[in-house]
């Protein structure tokens, strides 16, 4: 890898990860407005139509981005507006259909209307697809970042509080995805604007080859994310996927904040690695060891703290959350883990190996809700976090095939994360049982003081080099020199 490359890499991880941290605080504040405002019905009619939207339109937009994303000649893909449009058009039908077939089957909580916003908003969404993987090809991120954060603001954020006060309900949400995808598809848009005007359909076979290829994965991928509190709402009603759907959503943030922005730039750093596997090792292990840090002691925190995480963060009418906290944590830890090995697999090629493993996941995903569903939503819940960590065994050996590693390796790149993670609970439950009696506010404070106090006390002794590099804010893919 070139010295420029890895200068961009490195200002790529650093601009996202500011971005990403940015877009979080706003999420934090949005969901904890918005959880006053709105009930676990409202969320749940929303998870909803997010996942009839989510399973078809946004699997497809986001197979299409990753698909030029891969494509080696950068021509290609920056003339592939016209391509693009007709999958995304022969996709549109797909949450219609839907629609009706769930409605037919007399399915709770349906709302056309608001599936009709979703699909409205992946419209929208998709006419930045070309112009956005350029940025991404050229790992330039600064008018993204700019884009999803001020979308995030006005639209998630602004018009989305404001809908929820004046009692719009679950429309709410719907509508300020809607102005998000405006704001940020214009900052996008606004970087390569001529690729709208190229409507040529050369190429599109080769484009499509691909897309079929990662098109499927892509799509079992929203599948698993997805697919839970569609599952739930049908097994045990709509407030359940509610109440699933704000636990997710806010369990998973503290993670996405990190590991999203190194996700974004990993798959420029294993692309350019994958003719030399010395390298590419180095990368993988780093990483690994890097995600696995940030992703399993914040699962043992929030674990550990879910009483006080839920009364201080949503609210007194979310209580019935709390039993959902810890499996939860561990299913977002995990999943995100895997957004690693998954990122991994997809540079590699190795797109039939990567179906497999997500088609048994998403198989026991949904023989675990559909059946533990029947005893209650903590047993269907505990179920879908242990498949989780069969998915996370099935990718790493994958992913240990790609880059030629051992066991051993892999099991030492995940030791300090284990012996966090387990100070992390440990101190925070300590500090829980010490603070008792007072307000929640004032417990939870204490804890993730704890938390953050023990993961680097730990880490300077097992691990001290990773404190230093998270510190210094160099996320990077580590390459070795002879590279």
């Amino acid at each position: 890898m070139s010295e420029d490359v890895t200068k961009r890499v490195r200002k790529g991880a650093r601009i996202t990860f500011a971005g990403t941290v940015a877009n979080g605080v706003l999420q934090v504040v949005g969901l904890t407005v918005l959880s006053r405002l709105l009930s676990p019905a409202d969320y749940g009619v929303f998870a909803i139509s997010l996942s009839l939207n989510a399973v078809t339109l946004q699997f497809a937009a986001s197979a299409a981005e990753r698909v030029l994303l891969l494509l080696e000649d950068g021509e290609d893909a920056e003339r592939a507006f016209a391509p693009v449009m007709t999958i995304f058009a022969i996709a549109a039908v797909l949450p219609l259909i839907g629609y009706a077939i769930a409605s037919r089957l007399g399915y709770e909580g349906l709302s056309f209307p608001l599936t009709c916003t979703l699909i409205l908003t992946q419209a929208v969404n998709a006419l930045a697809i070309v112009p956005r993987a350029m940025l991404r090809r050229d790992i330039h991120f600064t008018r993204i970042v700019a884009g999803e954060f001020t979308g995030q603001l006005l639209g998630q954020l602004g018009l989305s509080i404001l809908l929820a006060y004046l009692g719009f309900g679950a429309a709410a949400l719907a509508l300020g995805q809607l102005l998000s995808a405006v704001i940020t598809s214009a900052f996008v848009i606004s970087s390569r604007p001529h690729g709208l005007l190229c409507w040529q359909i050369s190429g599109f076979g080769r484009i499509w080859k691909l897309f079929r290829s990662i098109g499927v994965i892509t799509g079992l991928e929203m599948m698993a994310v997805q697919s839970p509190p569609f599952l739930l709402g049908s097994v045990l009603g709509v407030v359940t996927a509610g109440l699933f759907n704000r636990a997710n959503a806010i369990i998973g943030l503290p993670l996405q904040l990190v590991t999203s922005s190194i996700s974004r730039v990993l798959i420029s750093g294993f692309s350019l690695s994958m003719r030399d596997q010395d390298a590419l090792r180095t990368i993988f292990l780093g990483q690994l060891r890097l995600v696995a840090v940030i992703c399993i002691p914040v699962a043992a925190g929030l674990a550990a703290s879910s009483d006080a995480f839920t009364e201080v963060v949503l609210g007194s009418g979310w209580r019935a959350v709390r039993p959902m906290v810890v499996p939860v944590s561990l299913f977002s830890a995990v999943s995100l883990m895997c957004v690693l090995t998954g990122t991994l697999a997809d540079a590699a090629h190795r797109f039939r190996e990567k179906i497999a493993i997500q088609m048994i996941d998403n198989v026991v995903a949904v023989l675990a809700i559909v059946g533990f569903g029947q005893i209650g939503a903590g047993p269907a819940l505990y179920a879908l976090a242990a498949s989780s960590l069969l998915r996370l065994g099935l990718s790493l050996k994958l992913s240990r095939a790609i880059v030629g590693a051992r066991w051993l390796a892999i099991g030492r790149a995940l030791v300090p994360a284990a012996l966090s993670a387990a100070a992390v609970f440990v101190s925070a439950s300590a500090v829980g049982w010490l603070l008792a009696g007072l307000t929640m506010a004032v417990v939870l404070a204490g804890q993730v003081a704890a938390c953050g106090v023990s993961l680097v006390a730990t880490l300077l002794m097992v691990d001290r080099a990773m404190v230093f590099q998270v510190l210094g804010g160099d996320v990077r893919p580590k390459v070795p020199k002879s590279q």
